[in-house]
């Protein structure tokens, strides 16, 4: 089964809502994108307060975009975001974070840059829930697609093929069959959708692919 989940980009609580108002009649789960301004240049809203007070049905998944993830989970883990998105680039501990994520029985998603093999999960890869290619550069906003990185999504799927795979960066209706024949079940979609006329008419032809 694929998932269509709409990506958030949000420098303030306002905008926040109002793109999660946009998007709840029309999905069950939003991906909200954190960036601290040192893992990637932008800077967003810092988050879990963000979230906290937030009232919305929708399930909700976090990709920290963020240096040392590690430090910042445990505070993250206190809100009501079930999903979380690290990079494997942005820490030397990325067991922690695993293990803080484990405890908390939330589920934990690998993040690889294009140019990152996936190998460099070898050691952890059992106990994921999935791995996110990012098929842009992190925190670029209507970058274009990279298309080496389906060769690479290919192989995982091969080597791991129960593992869900989720895939993030230039989703449109070109892109998306691409990556699904790959082997990706889930996509994380922004510009598509917000630089659309209509937002709800966006996501339900994505889901129609």
């Amino acid at each position: 089964m694929t998932e269509i989940v709409p990506a958030i980009i949000a420098d303030s609580y306002e905008e926040l809502e109002t793109q999660i108002r946009a998007i709840e009649p029309f999905v069950s789960r939003a991906h909200i994108d954190i960036m601290d301004g040192i893992f990637v240049p932008h800077k967003t809203i810092d988050g879990p307060a963000e979230i906290e007070r937030l009232e919305t049905k929708l399930e909700l998944e976090v990709h920290l975009m963020v240096q040392k993830p590690e430090n910042k989970i445990v505070r993250w883990l206190q809100t009501r975001a079930d999903k979380f998105l690290a990079h494997a680039e942005s820490t030397s501990q990325f067991r922690k974070v695993i293990d803080f994520v484990r405890e908390a029985d939330c589920s934990i998603f690998a993040v690889l840059n294009p140019e990152t093999p996936y190998d460099v999960m070898k050691d952890y890869v059992d106990e994921l829930d999935g791995v996110q290619f990012m098929t842009v550069h992190p925190g670029q906003h209507g970058a274009e697609f990279i298309a080496d990185v389906l060769k690479k999504i290919e192989d995982f799927h091969f080597y791991y093929p129960d593992m869900p795979i989720e895939v993030d960066g230039a989703m449109n209706p070109k892109t998306i069959p691409q990556c699904a024949v790959a082997g990706t079940s889930i996509f994380a979609v922004g510009s598509y959708i917000w630089d659309s006329k209509d937002v709800g008419e966006a996501i339900n032809e994505l889901q129609s692919i």
